[in-house]
Order: structure tokens, then sequence, then C-alpha cells
């Protein structure tokens, strides 16, 4: 179970699983990211859907992809205060 604190904020890691996670690595817990994901039909078989997508974020920092894990989405985690410009730069680059 993930618990949030009181004020509203993000989820916290229980203490019970960092223990068990920190026996197999390091564990870093980082706040301030927001995730990003792009839902389509067969996307990971579409030719050039990966490419156009990073070329329109080129200019943001990302922190993590994940691609190939369905054959549906693509999701990328980068720092909270640029989420919005990237959501908004990637629906002016492939839907208008």
């Amino acid at each position: 179970m993930i618990k949030t604190d009181t004020g509203g904020g993000a989820p916290e890691l229980p203490l019970e699983a960092q223990q068990e996670l920190e026996q197999l690595c390091t564990v870093e817990v980082k706040q301030g990211l927001s995730l990003v994901a792009l839902i389509g039909n067969q996307m990971s078989e579409t030719k050039g859907s990966a490419a156009e997508v990073f070329d329109t974020l080129d200019s943001f920092n990302i922190r993590m992809i994940c691609y190939g894990a369905s054959p549906h989405n693509l999701c990328f985690l980068l720092d909270e205060g640029e989420a919005k410009d990237a959501v908004k730069a990637l629906h002016e680059d492939l839907f208008e």
C-alpha cells in the first residue's frame, strides 16, 4: 500500500518496501516528477512513431522512458514543471 501525506502531496514509499528493495539494490526516491503517457493502437508497430515523439520532446529533459511494455503506449518521466509544456508540444505536433 502506498501512503500519501496528509497535505495531499506525493505518495510515499512505505519503509518496509524500501528496506526490502535495499537488500537488492540502491533505492533513491525522487519527488517533483510527472509521468506523461501517450496511448494509441499498435504504437510499437508503427514505424517512426517514437522518433516523431522524441523529436518533439528534444528540448525537454526526459528522465525515464517506458516503451514496448505494451503495444499501445509510450510513457516518459520528466520534471513536474515541464509536464504541461511537453503535453502541449506533443498535442500541437501530433494532433494539429
